[in-house]
């Protein structure tokens, strides 16, 4: 029988066999070189990224950690921040449906006509500043769960966090920037 290794266990056996990454300004000039090939020939990457043929404006290799977060954590709720096409929505809550638990909340300041329909996700329209906002995520929490924050560095992210843990739930964000992991622990 094949020994079950946590999230945590198997990151790390992953850079154990990685050869040493480049560092200072040759780490800076890859991380550039992949930006600007993966964002801007969209025709090919960033634009031509679907799940379940709705566009998905994610990243592929940020999609296989998300469902190894999601397997991991196993979340009652997951928070996104920022809708777009509905497709990482979408993503997350088959994933759900495959683990057997969880909900989505989704936020975006822009309401868009078309967005895939999924029984656990909730589509919440609305500013990041706005107190409506925060109420209608704050509605979405229960006392005791486990929560998922994406982009927990940002407003709507960083609120998220606040609220679930004032009512006991158990965090875990994901953030998208040198900084955020900072900020983002220093909220949890």
């Amino acid at each position: 029988m094949a020994e079950r290794f946590s999230l945590i266990e198997r990151i790390l056996n992953r850079i154990d066999r990685a050869r040493r990454p480049p560092a200072g300004r040759a780490r800076s000039r890859v991380v550039r070189r992949f930006h600007r090939l993966y964002y801007m020939t969209s025709r090919r990457t960033w634009r031509n990224t679907f799940f379940l043929g709705v566009p998905i404006a994610k990243c592929p290799l940020d999609l296989w950690v998300y469902q190894e977060i999601i397997n991991e954590v196993r979340p009652d709720l997951i928070v996104e921040t920022g809708t777009a096409h509905g497709g990482s929505a979408l993503y997350m809550a088959t994933l759900c449906d495959l683990v057997g638990r969880g909900r989505v909340v989704s936020v975006d300041i822009v309401a868009r006509a078309g967005l895939p329909q999924h029984p656990r996700v909730n589509y919440v329209v609305g500013s990041s500043v706005a107190p409506e906002t925060f109420e209608q995520v704050r509605e979405q929490l229960r006392p005791g769960e486990t929560v998922l924050v994406h982009a927990g560095g940002s407003g709507i992210g960083t609120t998220a966090i606040k609220m679930a843990k004032a009512i006991g739930c158990t965090v875990y964000t994901t953030v998208g920037s040198d900084e955020s992991p900072a900020f983002a622990a220093h909220v949890l």
